[in-house]
Order: C-alpha cells, then sequence, then structure tokens
C-alpha cells in the first residue's frame, strides 16, 4: 500500500499530545490542581512551535475576549505544491475533574443584563464558523479515572488507547443539537480521539495525502457520528459540506512569512480586525516533502 509521509506523521503528533495531556490532567487532578483550556492549549502550542519551526506558523492576534467572540482558534492545513488548504475553527474544553461533564459548554457569554438576551459562546462559534464558512470543532482535554468507559476508537490507530482519548474532537453542531445535555457518556458517541483525523481514511492503494486526508478524516467521522445518534436515539446531528479550498485564506502570506513594514503587534492588530471572532490561527505544513517531520 502506497503511503504519504503528511497525514501519518500528522498523526503521530497529534496522537503524541493527547497522550500528554491525559497524562498531565491525571496528575493535575491527583494535585487537585486546575489545568486550564488555555494553559493547556498555549503549551502545545508553544511546544509545536518549537519543535516543528518553519513547519508550524502561529499567530495570536490582539487577544479578544473569548466570551465575547466564542472562537479560539482557526487551523489551515495546507500543501502548497498541491495548491490545498483545509480549514477549521477549534475551541477547547477539559473534562471536569469529577470525569463527568464538560461543565463550561453550554457558558453565556457576557455580563447578564435586565431585558437583555444573553448569548451562549457556542452560538458564537457557530455564527463565526458559518461566516467564514469552515467547520466548528471543539476539542475536548480528558482524563478518566475508569478508561472502560472510553467508546471504541472509529480508526485502527487508536484502537484500545485510552490515552488517545486525551484530545477528543466533536463537532459543535451535533453537541448543539444535543442542548443542554454536556456529559462525557453521552457526548462520547459524538466524539473520537482527534488523532483520528489523520488516520480515519478509506483503505485503498492510494490513501489521501495532506489537506485532502484531514478533510475525508472530518467527512468520514461525520458519517459515523449520524449512524451513532440514530443508534443511540440522539438528535441527528446537520451534515456539512467539507470544502478543500484552492486559495490560501486571506491571512496565510502574512502569517507564514511576517510582515517586514510592521511590528508583530501592528499585523497581530491588523489580522485581528481582518478576522473578527478568531483569537489566532496556526498553519500546519503538510506538504509532501519527504523531509518533513510533519
Amino acid at each position: 500500500m502506497a503511503t504519504h509521509p503528511g497525514p501519518t506523521a500528522l498523526f503521530d503528533i497529534l496522537s503524541y499530545w493527547a497522550h500528554w495531556v491525559w497524562l498531565r490532567r491525571a496528575r493535575a487532578k491527583a494535585a487537585r490542581m486546575a489545568f486550564s483550556e488555555e494553559t493547556i492549549t498555549e503549551t502545545l502550542l508553544l511546544d509545536l512551535a518549537t519543535a516543528l519551526p518553519g513547519q508550524l506558523h502561529i499567530e495570536a492576534f490582539t487577544k479578544p475576549k473569548e466570551g465575547k467572540t466564542g472562537a479560539d482558534w482557526e487551523w489551515c492545513f495546507y500543501d502548497l505544491a498541491a495548491g490545498h488548504f483545509f480549514r477549521m475553527l477549534i475551541q477547547a474544553k477539559s473534562l471536569d475533574a469529577r470525569d463527568q461533564a464538560y461543565t463550561k459548554l453550554y457558558y453565556k457569554v457576557g455580563k447578564p443584563k435586565p431585558g437583555k438576551h444573553q448569548p451562549f459562546q457556542i452560538a458564537r462559534l457557530r455564527a463565526t464558523a458559518a461566516r467564514r464558512g469552515v467547520p466548528a470543532m471543539y476539542v475536548f482535554y480528558n482524563h478518566l479515572t475508569d478508561a472502560r468507559r472510553l467508546p471504541p476508537s472509529p480508526c485502527h490507530c487508536c484502537a484500545g488507547c485510552a490515552d488517545c482519548w486525551g484530545c477528543s474532537i466533536a463537532h459543535a453542531d451535533a453537541i448543539w443539537a444535543l442542548r443542554w445535555d454536556n456529559s462525557f457518556d453521552t457526548l462520547r458517541h459524538i466524539s473520537m480521539p482527534w488523532a483520528c483525523i489523520a488516520c480515519l481514511t478509506p483503505s485503498r492503494s492510494d490513501p489521501p495525502s495532506g489537506p485532502e486526508a484531514v478533510r475525508q478524516g472530518l467527512q468520514l467521522f461525520e458519517a459515523q457520528v449520524v449512524a451513532g445518534a440514530r443508534e443511540f436515539g440522539m438528535p441527528p446531528p446537520p451534515r456539512h459540506e467539507y470544502v478543500l479550498e484552492t486559495t490560501p485564506p486571506s491571512y496565510f502570506d502574512e502569517v507564514r512569512k511576517g510582515s517586514p513594514d510592521s511590528s508583530d503587534t501592528e499585523r497581530s492588530a491588523r489580522l485581528a480586525r481582518r478576522n473578527p471572532g478568531v483569537d489566532g490561527v496556526v498553519l500546519v505544513d503538510l506538504g509532501r516533502d519527504p523531509d518533513r517531520h510533519i
């Protein structure tokens, strides 16, 4: 079977950090210390940027209030040689210390005001994703004391691997269809380890590579979510068209190459104005260069 370096090594990267989160969350629980989504996310991005210079480009915009926008980071997987780009919005939530629920999943944004509607953060996230024409995904940071509660992984790479569930993903629309259930035992049926997006591809002689592998992985995951929802009597989530773009997003060149005519602060502020609802972007190079690590 032919293989490509991009998706295989991407799986290794995502799997490594899922194991890292699982272990660190276990230690934090044992020490009764907080380990917030923001701390985990910033640590992961810092370590990835350090480990993969030139292959991973991260730009934090002038940070808006998370509660106001509902969005965290836009990830863009790309292959310049093929001219392919695939984007998704990602927001992180942590499982509580009792291993029961994602308590901040249906968080309301802003301060309550008499006579005014207080919107849900997830609604803002979905609106931002719709406006940008990209899927909105949640990444869940997990550790379960009783790993028997974990469902089977949809990809063979994570089969029997509890630590792979350190980082799991679910589609925001599928979560919204369940409102107001934030329990792990429900959401596990519409989730999978995030590393599976680089592994959950059709078995054939010429598997997809790069951004196309990620796109197909999410597409197949959604089909499983729909089937799982039907099996467990859950509301059917909406279906999506996962688009492989052939032109880069507007921020691409500026983030990848930087702007010599302005300071980092000025560039970040400008990009924030152009991309309302996004805290920052992560560019992941999945080119077919065999010397690359991802």
